[in-house]
């Protein structure tokens, strides 16, 4: 049973159809699902099965077509951008395949930015105790440029959990390291959601990433199989 927990996001007969000038293309096709606090869920199938878009929604970087998005107390569906702009900022964290890095800013200064971009200036200490957690407490003052790609993964987590979000949304974190930067990133994810109750939800092609989580969806054609 997974509604023991309060649900942190819930999502009501959604559907997702993109217009292409040949025939619409459906990426996702009525999904109902309830995601409760400190979950750690494993979002999982081909290539093309709406693994991607579900993330982008959830996290109210895309819309459906139909349906309800609820975060919280909050209805996605109903928001207006600039309302979507301060959920993403202030109750969700974002990690991607591809690190995203800001190439200018140090490593303090990557992991700081959600703060900057709400007004919060003064917050040092969080940030060199959150490096420590990540083991990057020694690259602190380094550039992206000068990281191996396992240590960019745990910076942009670093980033993605800095202002405390109820929800973390990691898309194949995995998918660009090795298989210890890998184990790595995926040991830090866990223990994340272990310590502070912050609700994970992970697209994954891996069986071996996926086997980290606390639950398994699987998906094919736009479906929740």
């Amino acid at each position: 049973m997974h509604d023991a927990k309060p649900a942190v996001v819930r999502l009501v007969n959604i559907s997702k159809q993109y217009e292409d000038e040949a025939a619409p293309i459906v990426a996702l096709r009525d999904i109902s699902l309830e995601i409760g606090r400190g979950e750690f869920v494993a979002v999982m199938g081909p290539s093309g099965c709406g693994k991607s878009t579900l993330l982008h929604i959830l996290g109210g970087m895309d819309r459906p077509t139909r349906g309800e998005v609820w975060l919280q107390d909050i209805p996605l569906h109903t928001c207006d951008e600039e309302s979507l702009t301060r959920v993403r900022r202030t109750r969700v964290g974002f990690v991607f395949q591809f690190f995203y890095l800001l190439p200018t800013f140090t490593v303090e200064e990557n992991v700081g930015l959600p703060l900057l971009l709400s007004g919060r200036n003064h917050a040092g200490p969080k940030i060199a105790a959150l490096l420590e957690r990540v083991g990057l407490a020694n690259r602190r003052k380094a550039m992206p440029h000068q990281l191996s790609g396992g240590e960019m993964q745990r910076v942009a987590i670093a980033r993605a959990v800095i202002h405390e979000p109820p929800l973390l949304l990691a898309d194949e974190p995995t998918g660009n390291l090795d298989s210890e930067n890998g184990a790595r990133v995926l040991d830090l994810l866990r223990g994340i959601s272990a310590e502070s109750g912050t609700t994970i939800v992970m697209a994954t092609h891996s069986e071996a990433a996926a086997e980290c989580a606390t639950r398994v969806i699987r998906m094919k054609d736009g479906l929740v199989i």
